[in-house]
């Protein structure tokens, strides 16, 4: 055990550690536990892989988050965000308008609000999966239903957070973005001087961040490009995409804001492996890595563990840190590490997400880390943010979102695993 808590030692908030583990006991009874020691894992050697984790605390245990999704998790408790960092502030967009100029309006509108595509998504009846094959498309299927949600968390969705969405947006659809410019600017009704300044400045920013971003990501080491490669998506944005879209689509394949329109495997298949295949093509990763990290993610999704420990000690049975310690298990198991079935388990699951990194050269090791943090999710929902509710009203063709610990930390392990491929793949 002493080697357990030295190994921990290295590890603060916010630290770029030597080693990773994803918990440790604060309480001697706990740390003496023999059925605690069953399973614990250590993931070496991080210092160089610029992977920042933070410690959040929770009952008689410290856990250990990837940066980003401790900073966003730790929002819910302080009701305060600082995961998100914008330097640029988009402007208000209802001091836009100009008086009487309904059809000038319309376009400044859709200027100033790109997230007004997803309008065209009816949250009324079924997704269409083929807006999968992009990842706008991607974007529209896993934001859609917000638009629905009538309690989101300010916090969350602060100006930072809106200004980063809507530069990101617009990147996404920089030809409509320009024309709508253009249009704006040739208009003949008179506009504001201040207006004009604003609608420049806007322009201006998003156009000087798409081709920087395109100068950096080919600064880097060359890999094949696929359709899903995003050259003007800066490593902020793309993690920003990374670990918010993976929160929503891992809710999502857990049945919250859209129903089961096509049943569970449907779910496995598009939310538990589809969407971060795209997140890893989204990266530069891959389309065959992307498309075998998929089919191996939904096949570990198929097997057991979720209904024996996801409860976290409120079923009869087993207590919250033993069902932490097996959470964890299941998590890493999840992504490619540890035995589930003994010698069967070659025979059930021969390759495995992170065996598909390793095999095609790219580091495997983020995605271990996020793995591991399966249990911790849990664990810190159910013991800190038990009582957060988040579009629990949510109603047919669409689902709750957050209404108990249970959805909030298949939103949690969502975050995680997106961060993990960002990681994986920077």
């Amino acid at each position: 055990m002493s080697k357990f808590l030295i190994i921990l030692s290295f590890l603060s908030t916010s630290l770029l550690a030597k080693s990773y583990i994803p918990y440790r006991f604060n309480d001697f009874v706990l740390q003496t536990r023999q059925d605690l020691k069953q399973y614990q894992y250590e993931i070496k050697n991080i210092e160089s892989r610029s992977i920042k984790i933070q410690s959040l605390s929770s009952t008689k245990t410290t856990l250990y988050f990837f940066d980003e999704v401790a900073s966003f998790m730790e929002a819910f408790e302080k009701g305060k965000d600082k995961s998100v960092n914008s330097n640029f502030q988009w402007p208000k967009c209802d001091q836009l308008f100009v008086a009487g100029a309904n059809e000038l309006n319309e376009m400044i509108l859709e200027f100033c609000k790109p997230e007004l595509m997803f309008k065209n998504v009816d949250t009324n009846q079924e997704y269409d999966l083929n807006e999968l094959e992009t990842l706008l498309g991607t974007i529209k299927i896993l934001v859609a239903p917000l638009q629905k949600v009538d309690n989101l968390p300010s916090f969350i969705f602060d100006r930072e957070f809106i200004s980063k969405a809507r530069v990101i947006l617009a990147k996404l659809t920089l030809k409509r973005f320009n024309s709508l410019y253009s249009q704006i600017k040739v208009a003949k009704t008179s506009m504001p001087a201040e207006f004009l300044s604003e609608l420049d400045r806007v322009h201006e920013y998003v156009n000087k961040s798409f081709s920087s971003s395109i100068r950096e990501n080919f600064k880097s080491t060359f890999r094949i490009r696929f359709a899903y490669y995003k050259p003007y998506l800066n490593n902020s944005e793309k993690k920003f995409l990374a670990t918010y879209l993976g929160a929503l689509s891992w809710r999502i394949r857990g049945g919250g804001l859209w129903e089961k329109f096509d049943g569970t495997q449907s779910l496995r298949k598009y939310f538990g492996g589809k969407v971060f295949a795209n997140l890893i093509e989204m990266m530069g990763g891959h389309r065959n890595v992307a498309q075998d990290f998929s089919e191996n993610m939904m096949n570990r999704l198929q097997y057991k563990g979720w209904s024996d420990w996801f409860d976290m000690g409120t079923a009869p049975g087993e207590d919250v840190f033993h069902d932490l310690m097996q959470m964890t298990r299941r998590g890493m198991y999840q992504v490619g590490v540890g035995t589930y079935y003994g010698p069967l388990d070659g025979f059930f699951h021969p390759t495995s997400a992170v065996e598909t990194l390793k095999n095609a050269g790219y580091d495997s090791t983020a995605l271990e880390i996020a793995g591991a943090q399966m249990g911790n999710c849990y664990f810190y929902t159910k013991e800190n943010l038990g009582n957060v509710e988040v579009g629990e009203k949510l109603e047919y063709p669409l689902s709750k979102f957050i209404h108990n610990f249970k959805s909030f930390g298949e939103v949690c392990f969502g975050a995680v695993l997106g961060t993990g491929i960002y990681h994986s793949f920077k």
